[in-house]
C-alpha cells in the first residue's frame, strides 16, 4: 500500500535526525538544483488539490534559495499560488506577499508589488520582522518609480521597525536603502 494511512495525508514529520541533514552548503544546493522542478510540482498540485498549508510551507521555505538562485519565473509562480490558497494563516499570506514582493523588485517590475499591497498594507501586518521587509520593499519599489517623498517615509518606517527589535543587520539594510534615496 502506498499510502497506508487514513485519509491519504502522511503522517506528523517528527525530528530530524542529524545525520540526514546536509553535510555542507553546497551539497544542499546541488541537492536543491537537482530537486527544484519536483518540489515546484508538488507545490502547485498541492494547490490544486486542496494542500493549501504545503503549498505555502514550500514557498516560504524556498523563496530564499529561488530567489538567489535567479529562478525568479518558479519563484513567481509559487508564490503566486501561495498567496492564492484560501486555507492559511495571515501570517504565511504576509509572508509570500514580501516574497512575491521581492521578486517583482528583481524582475524590475513596481507597479506590480504596489498591487500586492493594495490589498494589506505593512502596518496593517501583525509580523514586526514582516512589516518592516514590507516597508523596505516599498521604500525601494517608490524608489523605482521616482516618488521619492514615499520612498523615504517607508523605509523611514522600516528603520524605526530595525532599531526597535535591535535587528543591527536590518538596520544596515535600510540606512543603505535610505542612502539612495
Amino acid at each position: 500500500a502506498f499510502l497506508p494511512y487514513r485519509g491519504g495525508r502522511l503522517p506528523p514529520a517528527g525530528p530530524v535526525d542529524p545525520a540526514e541533514r546536509f553535510a555542507d552548503r553546497e551539497t544542499a544546493k546541488a541537492w536543491l538544483d537537482a530537486e527544484r522542478h519536483n518540489l515546484l510540482a508538488t507545490a502547485l498540485h498541492a494547490a490544486q488539490h486542496g494542500r493549501d498549508e504545503h503549498t505555502s510551507y514550500q514557498s516560504g521555505t524556498l523563496a530564499r534559495y529561488l530567489a538567489i538562485a535567479s529562478h525568479f519565473a518558479d519563484a513567481e509562480l509559487l508564490h503566486t499560488a501561495a498567496l492564492h490558497c484560501p486555507d492559511v494563516d495571515q501570517q504565511w499570506r504576509d509572508d509570500t506577499r514580501y516574497n512575491l514582493a521581492a521578486i517583482y523588485l528583481h524582475l524590475g517590475r513596481p507597479q506590480q508589488v504596489l498591487d500586492l499591497y493594495r490589498t494589506r498594507m505593512p502596518h496593517d501586518m501583525a509580523d514586526a520582522q514582516t512589516r518592516r521587509r514590507s516597508h523596505d520593499a516599498l521604500g525601494v519599489t517608490f524608489m523605482m518609480l521616482g516618488r521619492c517623498a514615499d520612498a523615504l517615509d517607508h523605509h523611514q518606517r522600516a528603520l524605526a521597525a530595525g532599531r526597535a527589535a535591535g535587528d543591527r543587520v536590518a538596520e544596515a539594510t535600510t540606512l543603505s536603502n535610505l542612502a539612495l534615496v
